[in-house]
């Protein structure tokens, strides 16, 4: 599932982080760009996901440099590791690989749960592009071809907060164009999620 937050890096790695603790994934393979290194999604979600109790095992850089051995070398180790939920914080270019090296591994079974960061369906004219089941992409440039898998998506996410008890922190009500969660506003209109 790709979740699109259109915010700083920081900001996204902090919501990311969120969103896996209410969901009550707590053990986490990450694969970041190495250029992205610095951005500060990746600094913020270990921050932010420390607080939650979120554990890191397989934390896996890949470049634009890596040919297809060495990408399938580095994310045979996301299959041998215990944890089967994955973050990926990436380019298009690079998600378009991860994906087709992904598949060979048998990485997209349904034991496994992947979630995006917004840069790796950017600018990305078709942002379903040969996704196995069960990930999603959104973009940001014609949002409403989306619709019925983004009213899906927060249906879920926001049921799921109702269900955990997320009321207590001050929310009564929900809507698709409400609050999602304690921190990130979605707003249906400008398809952005802000703070």
């Amino acid at each position: 599932m790709m979740v699109q937050m259109n915010r700083s890096p920081y900001y996204s790695g902090e919501a990311m982080a969120l969103l896996l603790s209410r969901f009550g994934y707590y053990w986490v393979s990450f694969i970041y760009q190495d250029t992205y290194l610095e951005d500060g999604f990746y600094t913020r979600f270990l921050e932010e996901g420390g607080l939650y109790g979120i554990r890191t095992q397989m934390n896996v850089s890949v470049s634009h440099a890596d040919n297809w051995m060495i990408l399938q070398d580095k994310l045979k180790k996301i299959q041998q590791s215990a944890f089967k939920i994955v973050v990926i914080h990436c380019d298009v270019f690079l998600m378009k690989r991860v994906v087709q090296i992904g598949k060979l591994l048998n990485l997209f079974s349904h034991n496994y749960a992947w979630f995006l960061s917004d840069f790796a369906t950017e600018h990305n004219q078709l942002a379903d592009y040969s996704l196995p089941v069960g990930l999603v992409g959104l973009e940001r440039s014609r949002p409403f071809g989306y619709v019925t898998q983004l009213e899906n998506i927060l249906r879920t996410i926001v049921q799921h907060f109702q269900s955990d008890g997320i009321s207590d922190l001050g929310y009564q009500e929900f809507s698709l164009s409400d609050v999602v969660n304690d921190s990130y506003i979605f707003n249906t209109s400008s398809v952005r999620w802000s703070r």
